[in-house]
């Protein structure tokens, strides 16, 4: 159950102090001793701060992975025209541009274009087909 008891404003608290001691200079121990907190609690705090930071990350990372819907335009080409499968034109960052033709697989779709908008410009280049 995460979260369940936490209380935000200690968490807010501890935050801060942990900024603070940071910026000021001192070691964890002078820090504590002069602002009259447990050298142990501090460490707590820390690490329990630092394992959130990293699940907030995580949840994030994956919310960004998920396929995001975008604004879309049909349109007639030259390929309506002159009778040719109708298709699916997806432009890329970088200019790059995956053509669908007929039925696919939507999940490998969606895997195909998460591998090639992570790509780099060279990387790109070197994966064309």
């Amino acid at each position: 159950m995460r979260g369940v008891g936490r209380d935000r404003t200690k968490e807010a608290l501890w935050r801060r102090r942990i900024r603070e001691q940071a910026g000021s200079g001192l070691s964890i121990r002078q820090w504590c001793h002069r602002n009259h907190q447990p050298e142990n609690s501090f460490y707590w705090w820390r690490a329990q701060l630092a394992q959130r930071n990293a699940e907030t990350r995580k949840r994030s990372s994956a919310r960004m992975r998920k396929p995001k819907f975008v604004p879309v335009r049909v349109q007639e080409g030259p390929d309506a025209a002159n009778g040719s499968p109708p298709h699916i034109g997806i432009v890329l960052p970088q200019e790059r541009y995956v053509r669908v033709i007929g039925p696919v697989d939507r999940q490998a779709l969606t895997d195909v274009l998460a591998v090639l908008s992570s790509l780099s410009a060279a990387d790109a280049e070197a994966a064309t087909c």
